[in-house]
C-alpha cells in the first residue's frame, strides 16, 4: 500500500525472530519469483527501498524473467526512481563503479538497466547510469548496444536527450559500433526507422561513420530510402545528404553506391514509389550526366517519371546576346530525356525513356508528357519524321476510304424496311432480279442486287490494308504496353473483327454459295463504318496543332457522360411519370426508349414519335427521318 511506516512497524515487531527467519521473511517469493523490494523499485517508493535495505533485502535476486529490483526502477524517470537506483547500487559493491557490467540480464532479451532506460526513454535514469560509469558496450541478445536502442525507441525529446547523453559517453569506435546480426550502427537504425531528429544529432556529434556497410552492403542512406513513410524518408534522406562528412566531389560515390544486390539508394526510392526522395536524389548529383547509368534511368521513368520534372526544369538555360542588340537566346539540355550514353558508343533509341513513362499512373504521364521539355522534343521528332507519320495517316485514311466505299457499294441498299421487324433479320441480296425461295413464313424485302466485280475490286485493296493496319497496331500493343488500356484501341480492334464479319457473305457468292445477308451483318456494316470514322480523329491528332482539339473532345465528352449519369434519376422519373400519365403513347412504354425521349424532349425536338411512328399512313419511318 505504500505505508512505509506500517511496514517498519511490522518489522520492528518481528525483531525477537531470528536472523536467518527475519531474512528469509524479507526475502520471501511470490510464484513470479518477486520480493518486496521488486515490487517497492518498480513503484519507485524510495523509503520503501530504503527499509527494505535495512533489514537484510537482497538488491540482486532475479524473478523469473531474470529482472532485478534495479532492472524494474530503470524504467523510471523521475527523481524517485533515481533515489531507488542509488539505494540499490549502493546496497551491492559489485555494482558501485559499473551497475551494468555485472548486473544480472533480463532472460528476454539480455538487456541491462542501461537498455531499459533507453528504451523507455528514461533520460534521468540515462544520465544516473551514465554517472555511475556504465558500459556502454554492452550489448543484449539481438547484438544492439544501449545506443542502438535509444535511436530505435522513438523520435521525441526525451529519446533526443538519452541519444545526446549517450553520443557524451561514447568515443568514435563506440559510436560505430554495430550490431552483431546485421552490422547496422545507429546511424543506419536511425534512417531505416525514419528518426530524423535522432539522425540529425548523430551526424552533428560526429561520431558514427557515415560511409559504414551493413551486412548487405548498404549505406545509411539505403536504409533511408527503406523506411516506410515518405515523408520521413525525405527527411533522413536530406540529413545525410547535407551532412558535413560527404565532400561535394564523393556525393556521387555517396548516392550511387551499389548494395550487393547491384542496388542504389535510388533504385530503392523508385521501386518504392517515392518521387521525392528520388527527385532528392537527382537533383543532388553536381553533375548527373557523368554518373547516371541507364538502368538508372529506365528504372526512374518507369516508375518515378515525376522525379524528373524539376530536373527537366533545370534543363533550360537564359543566355544574353549582345547587350545592343538586347536579345535573349534559351538554350534547351534534352539528355535528361534522351540520356546521356555517347550514340557513336552506344546506340539507342532517344525516346526510349519516355516509353517508359506510358507505363505509369495517367497523372503521372500527364504531369510528365506536358512538361514544356518533352513538349518541345516531341515537336522537334516530329518535324524530324513527319513524313514517316504522315505515311500512317495516309494509309489509315486510304483503309478508311475503301472500307466506305464497300459498306456503301454491298450494305447501302435502296430498298424499305417497311413491314414487322422479321425483315431485318432475314434480307436477301441476289445477282438477278429474282429472288430465293426462303421457307421462313415472315415476309422478306427484296433489294437492288449489288455489282460484284465492283465489290471484289474492293475486298481485293481492303484486305492488304486491313493486314498492314493489324501489323501496326500489333506493333502498337508490344511496343507501347500502357495503349492496352486505351479506348481507341479497343475500337480499332473491334472495326478489324466487323470487316472480316462483312467479307464473309461477298466471298460466300464469289463461291457460288450464295448471298445472303442477315440483319445482324447490316448493322454490323453500320457500327463497323460509325467507328471507323470516328477513330480516324485519333490519326488527325498526331498533327501538333490538332493535338488540342482532341484533348477537348476527350474533357467535354468525359464531363457529358458524367453530367448526364448525374442528371439519370431525373430522366428515369420524368420516364416513370409520363408512362402513368399518358398510357397510349407507346414511346413510353420500354423504358430505355421513354429515357431517350425525355433526353430529346430536353433539347427542345418536337414531334418525338415521327422518328419511330409513321405519319399518315400507319408506317414505321426509318430511325432519323423525323421531322418537325
Amino acid at each position: 500500500e505504500g505505508d512505509p511506516e506500517a511496514v517498519a512497524q511490522f518489522l520492528i515487531a518481528e525483531a525477537a525472530v531470528t536472523d536467518d527467519l527475519k531474512l528469509r521473511f524479507v526475502n520471501a517469493l511470490d510464484r513470479k519469483r518477486r520480493s518486496a523490494l521488486h515490487y517497492a523499485a518498480e513503484n519507485e517508493m524510495d523509503e520503501l527501498v530504503a527499509l527494505l535495505l535495512e533489514h537484510g533485502a537482497s538488491p540482486t535476486d532475479a524473478d523469473l524473467q531474470g529482472m532485478t529490483p534495479l532492472h524494474c526502477v530503470a524504467e523510471g524517470n523521475t527523481e524517485e526512481a533515481v533515489r531507488c537506483a542509488r539505494l540499490l547500487i549502493a546496497a551491492d559493491d559489485s555494482q558501485k563503479n559499473a551497475p551494468c557490467k555485472s548486473t544480472r540480464h533480463s532472460i528476454q532479451k539480455n538487456s541491462t538497466p542501461l537498455h531499459i532506460a533507453a528504451r523507455e526513454k528514461a533520460y534521468v535514469m540515462v544520465k544516473l547510469l551514465l554517472e555511475l560509469d556504465c558500459d556502454v558496450t554492452v550489448v543484449d541478445s539481438e547484438g544492439r548496444t544501449p545506443l542502438h536502442v535509444a535511436v530505435t525507441a522513438g523520435n521525441c525529446r526525451n529519446t533526443v536527450k538519452c541519444v545526446e547523453q549517450l553520443l557524451a559517453k561514447c568515443t568514435p569506435e563506440q559510436g560505430s559500433q554495430p550490431t552483431i546480426e546485421r552490422q547496422e550502427t545507429a546511424l543506419h537504425l536511425a534512417a531505416e526507422y525514419g528518426h530524423h531528429v535522432i539522425l540529425q544529432k548523430l551526424l552533428e556529434a560526429e561520431k558514427i561513420d557515415i560511409w559504414a556497410l551493413n551486412v548487405d552492403k548498404q549505406t545509411a542512406l539505403h536504409c533511408a530510402a527503406l523506411c516506410w513513410f515518405a515523408d520521413k524518408s525525405l527527411a533522413c534522406a536530406q540529413a545525410l545528404i547535407d551532412s558535413d562528412q560527404i565532400l561535394e566531389n564523393d556525393l556521387h560515390k555517396f548516392t550511387l553506391h551499389r548494395d550487393s544486390n547491384n542496388n542504389t539508394a535510388l533504385h530503392i526510392a523508385c521501386r518504392r514509389n517515392f518521387g521525392r526522395v528520388a527527385e532528392l536524389f537527382l537533383t543532388s548529383l553536381p553533375k548527373p550526366w557523368r554518373w547516371l547509368e541507364d538502368d538508372l534511368l529506365t528504372t526512374v521513368y518507369e516508375t518515378v517519371p515525376n522525379a524528373m520534372v524539376s530536373w527537366m526544369d533545370k534543363s533550360f538555360s537564359f543566355k544574353t546576346m549582345d547587350f545592343k542588340d538586347r536579345q535573349l537566346s534559351i538554350e534547351v539540355d534534352m539528355t535528361c530525356i534522351t540520356g546521356y550514353n555517347d550514340p557513336l558508343l552506344v546506340p539507342q533509341q532517344e525516346t526510349k525513356y519516355l516509353h517508359g513513362v506510358l507505363k505509369s499512373k495517367k497523372w503521372l504521364r500527364t504531369k510528365v508528357l506536358l512538361h514544356p521539355l518533352v513538349q518541345i522534343f516531341i515537336a522537334k521528332k516530329w518535324f524530324r519524321f513527319w513524313w514517316l507519320n504522315w505515311i500512317g495517316m495516309i494509309l489509315q485514311l486510304s483503309w478508311l476510304i475503301v472500307y466506305t466505299l464497300f459498306i456503301l457499294e454491298v450494305f447501302a441498299v435502296e430498298c424499305s424496311f417497311g413491314g414487322d421487324s422479321s425483315t431485318l433479320t432475314n434480307l436477301t441480296l441476289t445477282n438477278s432480279t429474282e429472288s430465293t425461295p426462303s421457307s421462313a413464313p415472315a415476309p422478306r424485302v427484296i433489294c437492288p442486287p449489288y455489282d460484284q466485280r465492283t465489290a471484289l475490286i474492293y475486298v481485293s485493296i481492303l484486305m492488304p490494308l486491313s493486314g498492314v493496319i493489324v501489323i501496326k497496331e500489333l506493333f502498337r500493343v508490344v511496343e507501347f504496353h500502357g495503349l492496352r488500356r486505351r479506348l481507341a484501341k479497343w475500337a480499332q480492334w473491334l472495326v478489324l473483327i466487323l470487316i472480316a464479319f462483312n467479307l464473309y457473305p461477298v466471298f460466300l457468292h464469289s463461291v457460288g454459295g450464295g448471298s445472303s445477308i442477315s440483319g445482324l451483318q447490316y448493322a454490323a456494316a453500320a457500327v463497323g463504318v460509325f467507328l471507323a470514322w470516328a477513330i480516324s480523329l485519333r490519326e488527325l491528332a498526331r498533327i501538333p496543332h490538332f493535338g488540342k482539339y482532341s484533348e477537348v473532345l476527350v474533357k467535354v465528352s468525359k464531363n457529358s457522360f458524367l453530367m448526364l449519369l448525374f442528371y439519370s434519376p431525373i430522366l428515369i422519373a420524368f420516364a416513370i411519370a409520363f408512362r402513368i400519365l399518358i398510357p397510349g403513347k407507346g414511346q413510353f412504354v420500354f423504358m430505355p426508349i421513354a429515357i431517350v425521349k425525355v433526353l430529346i424532349m430536353m433539347t427542345g425536338e418536337y414531334e418525338y414519335e415521327a422518328i419511330f411512328y409513321g405519319g399518315d399512313d400507319g408506317g414505321t419511318n426509318q430511325i432519323g427521318r423525323a421531322h418537325v
